[in-house]
């Protein structure tokens, strides 16, 4: 029986601003096992994101933020641990591949300088050893030259290279959790295809697991065998992926498997979801996604649904499906 290298209970990210309190993450509980991937989707502004920067420990309790709950990492309450104990964590047994490369490097520091930066800060080589196995690292996620490349600058690096040097920086110290936000964006199909066989190939090889944040549904069933669907700082459903891609449930992971492109479907357009996400500063009471449900009822605009346990491996926070429960069909 697998065990969970990570469990995420009951997280809430807040920001406070002057006209109101952003609840960016409302309470969201998941877990992942060693080896697992998974994919957090949604729209935009959905909380995505936030959530795993929060993981991270890259948002502070302070007067303008506040993260609550508990992140468990191989049995260890991340929010818990002393700073020392933290940052032995961060950047050597989770990394994160950010979403931009074009801002996330360093424009003033040779790539080499940077990808070696996490092995030399966690004590774990020499600059000697360190070099030699961020060239062979650069070689394996498929940067020609590396011996060259390794004493270059991040602007004489396309998009698509620079997103492999950025795969190279979180991978170096053999994380056990890789966290991957957004690692497409901005790159054309036929990079983005070599990306993700860059970080699916390193996954298996070292058996890492994988949290991989995005709103491209067609990437996160090609590459996840698990899903998380987020809506207004929420998980509204989750299961494995061939379950919700076959049967998807919420009236929102519907209409967002709706509005996906299909090769060779013939509709003359996609299926749009309407109206607008929910300002995270006045959520809606009950169901946030009821003012935009086809299939909304009294009750969704009153309470908020409960998570119901379709099958073991899949749950949906739906009040329609809350009422077919209670009917025992």
């Amino acid at each position: 029986m697998s065990e969970n290298i990570l469990e995420v209970q009951q997280l809430q990210t807040h920001f406070y601003r002057k006209d109101g309190v952003v609840k960016a993450v409302n309470g969201i509980s998941y877990s992942l096992e060693k080896g697992d991937t998974i994919a957090i989707v949604g729209e935009s502004g959905c909380g995505k994101s936030v959530g795993v920067t929060s993981i991270m420990g890259l948002i502070k309790n302070s007067e303008k933020a506040s993260v609550e709950g508990k992140v468990i990492f191989k049995g260890r309450d991340l929010f818990s641990l002393n700073k020392k104990d933290r940052l032995e964590i961060y950047g050597n047994e989770i990394s994160m591949i950010f979403q931009d490369p074009m801002s996330s490097l360093n424009p003033t520091m040779k790539i080499g300088e940077q990808i070696i930066e996490p092995l030399l800060w966690h004590g774990k080589a020499t600059k000697k050893e360190a070099k030699e196995i961020a060239i062979k690292l650069l070689e394996e996620v498929g940067i020609p030259s590396p011996e060259d490349r390794y004493n270059r600058y991040p602007f004489e690096f396309s998009g698509g290279m620079r997103q492999r040097v950025m795969i190279a920086m979180a991978l170096i110290c053999d994380p056990d959790l890789l966290i991957a936000d957004e690692p497409t964006t901005a790159l054309d199909v036929t990079v983005q295809a070599q990306i993700l066989s860059v970080i699916q190939k390193m996954q298996k090889k070292k058996n890492t697991s994988v949290i991989l944040i995005t709103h491209d549904l067609a990437v996160a069933s090609s590459f996840c065998n698990k899903v998380i669907v987020m809506y207004a700082g929420k998980i509204v459903e989750q299961g494995l992926m061939r379950d919700f891609i076959t049967n998807p449930t919420h009236p929102y992971s519907i209409a967002l498997l709706n509005s996906t492109p299909v090769l060779g479907d013939a509709r003359d357009k996609l299926d749009a979801i309407a109206g607008q996400p929910p300002n995270l500063k006045n959520i809606p009471e009950g169901c946030a996604f009821a003012p935009r449900c086809t299939q909304c009822m009294d009750i969704c605009h009153k309470e908020m649904p409960p998570m119901i346990e379709i099958s073991a491996n899949h749950s949906v926070s739906c009040w329609l499906k809350a009422d077919k429960e209670k009917e025992g069909l």
